[in-house]
């Protein structure tokens, strides 16, 4: 394994080190895969870590682009990083990066979106993680669960390491409603949805140890030409005394049903509202 001699002090030293030709940021709490070149953590094991490191991100990933230099063998270009037409330059990058915020992510069974660039997706290693730790909730509290598949997860993190928005996209695969039937569902049904939804979101929260702050209810929606239940409601935070508002949406065509989840911190309402709406405008599915 090859290692730079500089590091960084703070949270236990971090290291930017290489194995095999992958990037990683090492501390005692962990390890963090840097996948391409100058691009988010994937994961990291702490917020402190995470404060830090957003700290200093501009150093880490001209350190980042230094390294992947070294492990090509390649003297680097002032100013640009190493490659052969697959890299521009840093300049490049930047002017390229004004065009959209936003990235695309393409889903299984069909599924797209777009979210922010900054926001970090989650490692497939942390999402069952946390995967297994919702389950192990409800099964202990005794709360009714559905058989489910977490693909993809992002959150949004404040300069000091605190989780400011979420992002999640969860698969049903033996649900039976279908469009045609929501999008004929009458008024007194949608009202019995909305009721037995708030009780699902209530016995979740309450397996977590969290309160239901405020209920605004289910609306049906269409959404990319499909139909769709859009649940909103206020949660407290899990690690302070804030506020999450919080949307579902919910879009059921069989075995192919899926829940996308949008939820930012109340106090930065202004900021990440419309930004978690333009993520809900995005979703398609084939």
């Amino acid at each position: 394994m090859m290692q730079l001699d500089k590091k960084l002090g703070g949270f236990g030293g971090i290291e930017l080190v290489a194995d095999k030709g992958v990037a990683y940021f090492t501390t005692k709490g962990g390890i963090a895969l840097l996948r391409g070149h100058g691009s988010p953590i994937d994961y990291w094991s702490s917020g402190a870590a995470r404060a830090h490191v957003a700290r200093h991100a501009e150093w880490l990933d001209g350190q980042n682009a230094k390294l992947l230099a070294k492990l090509q063998n390649r003297q680097e270009p002032s100013g640009a990083l190493s490659g052969q037409g697959q890299q521009s330059s840093l300049g490049d990058q930047n002017r390229a990066s004004t065009s959209s915020n936003f990235v695309s992510v393409s889903l299984p069974k069909g599924v797209s979106l777009q979210f922010p660039k900054n926001w970090r997706a989650l490692s497939e290693n942390l999402r069952v993680t946390l995967d297994s730790s919702v389950e192990s909730q409800l099964d202990l509290s005794g709360a009714s669960t559905t058989s489910s598949e977490f693909p993809f997860a992002a959150n949004l993190y404040g300069d000091d390491g605190a989780v400011m928005a979420m992002l999640n996209v969860r698969y049903y695969p033996k649900m039976s409603l279908s469009q045609s039937e929501v999008q004929s569902i009458t008024h007194d049904e949608l009202g019995a949805f909305d009721r037995i939804g708030k009780q699902k979101v209530v016995e979740s929260l309450r397996a977590a140890k969290l309160e239901l702050l405020s209920w605004k209810g289910t609306e049906l929606k269409v959404l990319g030409g499909q139909s769709a239940f859009v649940v909103e409601y206020q949660r407290k935070s899990m690690r302070d005394s804030g506020a999450f508002a919080v949307r579902l949406i919910r879009l059921f065509r069989g075995g192919r049903s899926f829940t996308v989840t949008v939820s930012h911190r109340v106090s930065a309402s202004t900021l990440l509202r419309p930004i978690t709406d333009r993520i809900i405008a995005t979703i398609r599915c084939e």
